[in-house]
């Protein structure tokens, strides 16, 4: 239910030293490692070794295109 009712906003994140405003945000997260919750691999590209943090943004798809996507998000297909 929490996935349905939800409502997007912007954000503001500094990555790499620049500012910037991610608008129409359904997901947004920091990851060190390439899975998180139950084995969504979020962050493919993460490496735990290297010492640096993944941030993935999931923007315009909403909460149906959330559902509809979810499996690509689960096996590490949406970058």
């Amino acid at each position: 239910a929490g996935v349905l009712s939800y409502r997007r906003r912007p954000i503001e994140v500094v990555l790499d030293g620049e500012r910037r405003v991610l608008e129409d945000l359904t997901l947004a997260t920091v990851a060190n490692g390439r899975f998180f919750g139950s084995g969504m691999e979020i962050a493919p590209h993460a490496d735990p070794s290297d010492g640096l943090l993944a941030f993935v943004a999931v923007q315009s798809i909403g909460a149906w295109g959330f559902l509809r996507h979810e499996a690509a998000l689960r096996r590490g297909e949406h970058l």
